[in-house]
């Protein structure tokens, strides 16, 4: 199938994929689907198709030990809803737009923010905030990265 892709070529025969990896990188689970078809469409069937292939496996219906990370493509809430009907952990990224008052605090005064201790995240600052998204509390995690910032004020 042709396919639009994010260089803008809509000419090109595409396909497209989902991998379910370890925490190691690890292939666990993967499906490919047309190049013409949504993410955001396609991700509640692969969640719900990756959460059946865990089951089996497991054979029993207990939650998996599993966290599914996803961009902001994919929030909506019918996707948050069935995760959260999954009983599945989840780290999806906001749309800034949608949140625009904890991009007002200062990343240089207010005392919330906590600097990373990993030295793979050196300079970036972190804190959290508890906020109801789809019905529901959860927690959020709000992360300044100095290096990724000063290349978006260039551009």
């Amino acid at each position: 199938m042709r396919g639009k892709n994010k260089q803008g070529w809509g000419n090109l025969r595409q396909i497209s994929y989902a991998v379910f990896c370890s925490r190691d990188g690890l292939p666990l689970f993967y499906d490919t689907y047309e190049g013409n078809r949504a993410d955001a469409r396609e991700f509640p069937l692969l969640v719900e198709r990756f959460h059946s292939f865990l089951q089996s496996l497991s054979g029993v219906k207990e939650r998996p030990k599993v966290t599914v990370i996803f961009d902001k493509g994919n929030n909506a809430q019918t996707n948050i809803e069935l995760l959260d009907r999954l009983n599945l952990d989840f780290i999806g990224s906001l749309k800034l737009g949608e949140h625009r008052e904890l991009t007002a605090i200062s990343n240089n005064q207010d005392a919330r923010w906590v600097v990373c201790a990993n030295p793979d995240l050196e300079g970036v600052r972190t804190f959290s905030v508890e906020k109801t998204l789809y019905d529901k509390t959860r927690r959020l995690v709000v992360a300044f990265l100095p290096e990724l910032h000063t290349n978006q004020r260039k551009t």
